[in-house]
């Protein structure tokens, strides 16, 4: 096999891997939006909204606090995994630095099963 030929096969390959790489690339892509699309589909009410900003946002919302943050599907999976009733069970009477009712007393268990759908991307509704 001569170099001449060996670099020919090169030229001809070279551009088929590449393609075939970013198809893969697509597909991971895809796979995230698909993962972000099936995220956004878990969206609250106005009440909803106005209670998150309100009471969870200050510790769901920002990294460092010990909260699981709010759409981190992977830190939530300890406490999902104990079930809607056990985590309804620490937000009314409080978990570690979470006040009693997440700090909400006017908020309903329907309020509060929503958030916990929308904090945990809805893998716990």
């Amino acid at each position: 096999m001569n170099s001449e030929y060996l670099v020919k096969i090169i030229a001809l390959a070279l551009p088929l891997w590449l393609v075939s790489a970013c198809d893969s690339t697509e597909k991971t892509a895809d796979s995230h939006m698909s993962t972000v699309a099936a995220a956004a589909q878990v969206v609250l009410d106005a009440r909803g909204q106005d209670i998150y900003e309100t009471n969870c946002k200050v510790c769901h919302g920002m990294a460092g606090t010990g909260a699981p943050l709010s759409g981190k599907t992977s830190a939530w999976q300890d406490i999902t995994s104990k079930g809607m009733d056990a985590v309804l069970t620490n937000v009314f009477d409080g978990y570690q630095a979470m006040p009693a009712m997440g700090g909400c007393f006017d908020c309903s268990e329907e309020d509060f099963r929503q958030l916990i759908g929308y904090m945990t991307n809805g893998t716990l509704k």
